[in-house]
């Protein structure tokens, strides 16, 4: 068997062009992803918000209930504006009751 070495031409090699698309690509496609990427974190943000409020408005209304001696948690002890989880509600209870400035 034989082994044929391969010569290295010594202009073999990317071209200043070559090099230029390929950087050309690169950027494009960072270009791309980098959108996605920050919409991706605005959303998990969000998802982090809600699910923070939620929290919140749980514990202000078993707070609440427990004042009024009232440990049931049904949905009918709940007071008809926290049953829609409207987050603006739940600011205003706050501040109205002195939690928040």
């Amino acid at each position: 068997m034989k082994f044929t070495q391969f010569k290295r031409n010594a202009k073999s090699g990317f071209t200043i062009v070559e090099m230029a698309i390929v950087v050309a690509v690169i950027a494009l496609l960072v270009a791309i992803a980098v959108p996605a990427i920050n919409k991706a974190r605005h959303t998990a943000k969000e998802a982090e918000v809600d699910a923070t409020l939620r929290s919140l408005n749980d514990a202000i209304t078993r707070v609440r209930l427990k004042q009024e001696g009232n440990d049931g948690m049904s949905i009918q002890n709940l007071p008809p504006e926290f049953q829609s989880g409207n987050a603006s509600v739940i600011v205003e209870y706050l501040v109205t009751k002195g939690y928040v400035q």
